[in-house]
């Protein structure tokens, strides 16, 4: 159990078994793909991952998967211990004004409660995922899986030439 900066106190409850490949599954289609261009020298065409709008698809897209990830074990993996007196709950109708007030479609106010009232802070943040039985944590047989899936070194040699 831990307390947050807020007072409330919250504890980790076990993720549901297979809520790590979800996610992944989830956000894989969305992934963004590197552009390809025509390399006259190798007469085909090239992915191209050092693209400049690519990079900023891809960060964004990694970001968008932490803040998912961790909206989604927030959600299923996090239990409210004891809240201090007269603040107002996820499910209280003073926090649904406050979701309306800011222009929120009202879905997963749970989390959105944690986010704006119970752990407002970085440190919050921090202190939530490090809850012991909190992270799903990365198997090595899916590090594995990963790096199989990386071009061979010869593949990735670039064919351009820095302008002089």
């Amino acid at each position: 159990m831990q307390t947050l900066s807020s007072g409330v106190v919250v504890k980790a409850k076990p993720l549901p078994v297979g809520y790590g490949a979800n996610i992944a599954r989830q956000h894989q289609t969305k992934k963004p793909k590197p552009p390809r261009l025509f390399v006259a020298e190798l007469g085909r065409d090239e992915e191209n991952p050092d693209d400049p709008d690519y990079l900023d698809a891809l960060r964004q897209w990694q970001v968008d998967f932490a803040m998912s990830s961790l909206n989604l074990a927030m959600s299923f993996g996090l239990e409210i211990v004891s809240v201090p007196e007269g603040m107002m709950t996820y499910n209280s109708d003073e926090f649904k004004a406050t979701l309306s007030f800011l222009g929120d479609d009202g879905t997963m106010p749970f989390v959105k409660w944690l986010q704006i009232i119970a752990a407002p802070t970085l440190e919050d943040l921090t202190i939530i995922s490090n809850l012991p039985g909190f992270q799903a944590g990365v198997q090595e047989a899916g590090v594995q899986a990963e790096v199989e899936t990386f071009r061979p070194t010869k593949a990735r040699r670039t064919p351009f030439k820095s302008p002089a």
